[in-house]
Order: structure tokens, then sequence, then C-alpha cells
């Protein structure tokens, strides 16, 4: 999934930010039922944050959530390979 962001006001992407934190919090809670639901999550919320990276580099604080959601992503993958296949 690629977000694209065309409209740069403050507000635009505060809310894209407060999505991706979203997307990693609700794959933190279906991790234990649902890990590729968790991994599609996941994936969505690195998706924003690399996104916002790279259209607001000058507003790092969008993109606090990027370290930790790539940590997750390494451990559905590690202990739920099955995830990756499909």
């Amino acid at each position: 999934m690629r977000v694209e962001i065309y409209d740069g006001d403050r507000s635009s992407l505060e809310a894209l930010s407060g999505l991706a934190t979203g997307r990693a919090d609700l794959a933190m809670m279906e991790l234990q039922t649902d890990p590729r639901r968790a991994h599609t999550q996941i994936l969505e919320a690195i998706s924003i944050f690399e996104e916002l990276a790279e259209q607001a580099p000058n507003r790092p604080s969008l993109t606090l959530g990027l370290p930790s959601a790539l940590k997750m992503k390494a451990r559905i993958e590690e202990h739920w390979p099955q995830v990756m296949s499909d």
C-alpha cells in the first residue's frame, strides 16, 4: 500500500501520522489472535510512515513510530514466518 500525500498542510500530515500509529497499535493487539492480519496492518503503518518521511523530511516528529513498527514487523516475521507466504 502506497499512500500519496498531495496536501502538505499540517493537519493532514498529523492525521496520516495518527493513522499510521493506529495501524501499528492495531497490529500489536491482533498479534496473538491473527498474526497474518497484524502483519498486514504493520506493513500499512510502515508504508504511511515512510511516505511521510519522504514527503515531509522537515517534520521528523511525524515518523516517531517508524522504528518500533519496523521492529514489530521483524518480530512478526521471525515468530510467524507463515505470514509471508501467499
